[in-house]
């Protein structure tokens, strides 16, 4: 029974979406300026909207809803790599890391909280205190 039902479901995803794909294209290339990375962007847009299909209401306007999916998985990379711009910039400074080996950089703190997406540092926040020491 379940195997039918997500044989609908990808039925309906492939009549839904699939015929969009050449425009969530163009905007894709438009926006990144880089054949991989539109392909990328996507793939990564047909993915989520794949994973959320069941959210998506039948009869309403599935361009759109793909391209709000397409908008915000650009705007989420383009966040992930300022944040890592700004990380290996900061690593680049001269005298930001001390010479002694056994000394813990003050700025590893911030290092960490650039490097990482706010969610996980949400999900590092939600662990145990003993956890999370761990990590």
């Amino acid at each position: 029974m379940l195997q039918l039902w997500q044989n609908s479901r990808q039925k309906r995803f492939e009549h839904e979406a699939m015929p969009h794909a050449p425009a969530l294209y163009g905007v894709a290339l438009r926006l990144t300026k880089s054949r991989q990375d539109a392909e990328d962007l996507v793939q990564e847009t047909f993915l989520k909207g794949f994973k959320a299909f069941d959210s998506y209401e039948p009869g309403t306007n599935c361009k759109a809803w793909l391209f709000r999916i397409l908008t915000n998985a650009f705007i989420n990379r383009y966040r992930r790599r300022v944040k890592e711009r700004e990380v290996v910039q900061q690593a680049d400074l001269p005298g930001s890391l001390s010479d002694d080996p056994w000394e813990v950089p003050i700025a590893a703190s911030s290092l960490v909280d650039r490097f990482f997406s706010d969610e996980i540092l949400a999900a590092l926040a939600a662990l145990p205190v003993d956890y999370r020491m761990v990590v």
